[in-house]
């Protein structure tokens, strides 16, 4: 067994699921893993499950129905209706422990992992991290088992319609040149259908989409999206990675930014997964809270274009100084006409970042180590000082309509279904380009 991997599963994957794992029966092989955390859904989970399409050999579907000790009394009741929804739909098989429960299911077999009630509800400073970090665990077990025959682990979740082609975006291994995730595309589809929710939850797809090709723009090697409904994680990265974090949101992103250090990650280019686009406050941001701030305040500033331009700046500066270490500044002073290098003073990045460029031994140490430090968790960072210091936010079409890396949308139009579409066809084209 890989060495990374044998430690995971000793020291750091969530022991106590093994056991029940191992007193479970199971007749046959699965070809995919697909990993749905579910809290407070109801029957809803009934759509999703049944949106995974058809496949020539088994799947393994395993959802953690999760709480915390300190959620409301409705929470509860919601996932109670999950579970109860799950055993109307899908015959129930014996199992020796009622925690964990297996179905015979139409694509397979289903588990649920029942992380809701009593003493094991979550705890309450975890949450969505720790949800699918026990469930991605337990697909790992079973992929060393080899009851599992991909390594890519789609974890998703359960506001999600997959596209027919599932299967094939996920693939499989291709040895050393394998990326350590594949990123599906996806697009929000408005739930309730209403015009509100619609303007809301295209505006801040349009926000992400515009982030990402902004960072393309810029050279970043970190210009992609991290939505967790759309990762693919390959299981020895995942143990490498020391899997999701257990946190309460952003355990996607955090996952994401350690896998990227592993090997590279890859996005696809088929069908995208649809994914609700709602109010929603299980997690402190995301999707679902975006969307609730869009509708009470009726605003979602973004970066302006200089915010890209500027870190493009600095990008290009940091690849010349891994060639000739001595272009590289003294001080951030050294060019106040770009404001990037006086963010990465004010957030104390500037330093750690000059002695990883100019220690490297050659060239390809010195990229390897500067993109290492100055990682997606720094960029958004910097990004982020840009915009509250000195690249205010602008409203969506003056963004749209200045910024030199969209070059597909024409001034006249203002439709953002028809924006995002155009925006999603140049993320695209990118992949295409980049393959």
């Amino acid at each position: 067994m890989d060495k990374a991997l044998s430690k995971y599963l000793e020291q750091h994957a969530e022991q106590w699921i093994f056991p029940a794992l191992d007193s479970l029966t199971f007749k046959t092989g699965y070809s995919h893993a697909i990993i749905i955390p579910c809290h407070a859904e109801g029957e809803r989970i009934i759509a999703t499950l049944e949106s995974l399409p058809e496949s020539k050999e088994p799947i393994v579907v395993i959802v953690i129905i999760n709480g915390r000790a300190s959620d409301a009394k409705s929470v509860l009741e919601l996932n109670r209706k999950t579970l109860q929804a799950i055993e109307d739909q899908y015959p129930r098989q014996p199992t020796a422990s009622d925690m964990v429960r297996q179905y015979a299911f139409t694509r397979g077999t289903l588990l649920t992992y029942l992380c809701f009630n009593d003493e094991h509800a979550l705890p309450d400073r975890e949450g969505v991290g720790l949800a699918r970090k026990i469930a991605t665990d337990a697909a790992l077990y079973l992929w060393t088992k080899g009851l599992v025959k991909s390594p890519y682990f789609l974890c998703s979740d359960a506001d999600v319609y997959f596209p027919a082609d599932l299967y094939e975006q996920l693939g499989s291994d291709a040895g050393r040149k394998s990326p350590s995730a594949r990123l599906l595309p996806y697009w929000h589809q408005p739930e309730p259908d209403t015009p509100s929710v619609r303007h809301a939850s295209a505006l801040y797809e349009v926000s992400l989409r515009y982030y990402v090709l902004g960072l393309r723009y810029a050279g970043s090697p970190y210009a992609f999206h991290t939505i967790g409904s759309t990762i693919a994680v390959h299981a020895l990265d995942y143990a490498r990675a020391r899997g999701f974090p257990k946190r309460l949101a952003a355990e996607d992103f955090y996952l994401l930014n350690k896998l990227h250090k592993i090997r590279p990650i890859q996005c696809t280019t088929g069908e995208p997964l649809r994914i609700a686009g709602r109010v929603s406050h299980r997690v402190p941001f995301g999707t679902g809270k975006a969307v609730d701030t869009i509708l009470t305040t009726g605003d979602w500033p973004m970066y302006a274009p200089d915010t890209f331009s500027y870190l493009r700046e600095l990008l290009l500066d940091i690849e010349q100084a891994a060639i000739t270490p001595n272009t590289w500044l003294s001080a951030p002073g050294d060019t106040p006409q770009n404001p990037a290098y006086r963010c990465l003073q004010e957030l104390g990045y500037f330093d750690a970042l000059s002695k990883r460029i100019i220690d490297a031994p050659n060239p390809a140490q010195a990229r390897t180590r500067a993109h290492t430090y100055f990682d997606a968790f720094k960029t958004l960072k910097l990004v982020h000082q840009l915009r509250d210091t000195y690249c205010p936010g602008v409203p969506v079409f003056q963004a749209l309509h200045n910024a030199p890396f969209i070059t597909n949308l024409p001034e006249s139009v203002t439709d953002l279904d028809t924006i995002r579409a155009a925006l999603m066809a140049a993320e695209m084209q990118g992949i295409k380009e980049l393959v």
